[in-house]
């Protein structure tokens, strides 16, 4: 039966009914995937020192955007914006830079800081020349 545990794969037993073969990503495992294992990751320590790194085969185009969420309140507090975020194909290139004047003057329990690596896709449209853009997006989420 189902419990609680700290696995991020759930595996079946084959002799049990209902119960799926080879693994099944529980909730953890796609955080994992959309933060520390994803191929562009952004992060921040609690003292507002941060990177961004891109283990892409391929050159990162894409927005970065760090924010503080109070968790006392629910605000949302923008902290550091770059719109067009550009660095070399990887494996293993980062960005370093720090944003410990944009840290809230607060509690530093009270707050979590949470870092977005957007990349912009561009696509050719198949009925016309123009391209059109979307963006898929990484977190990741320090405690402060």
């Amino acid at each position: 039966w189902p419990t609680g545990g700290w696995g991020s794969v759930e595996y079946g037993n084959k002799d049990a009914q209902g119960q799926v073969i080879g693994g099944r990503w529980k909730p953890l495992h796609y955080f994992y995937r959309q933060s520390a294992l994803a191929d562009v990751m952004a992060t921040c320590a609690p003292s507002g020192v941060c990177y961004v790194k891109n283990d892409l085969s391929a050159e990162f185009t894409g927005d970065l955007l760090i924010e503080a969420v109070n968790l006392e309140k629910g605000e949302v507090i923008p902290l550091h914006h770059e719109p067009n975020l550009q660095m070399p194909l990887g494996p293993g290139v980062s960005k370093w830079f720090t944003i410990k004047e944009q840290l809230p003057q607060e509690d530093p329990s009270t707050y979590v800081l949470i870092a977005h690596a957007s990349r912009h896709h561009y696509e050719k449209s198949s009925s016309s020349s123009s391209s059109s853009s979307s963006s898929s997006s990484q977190r990741s989420a320090v405690v402060s």
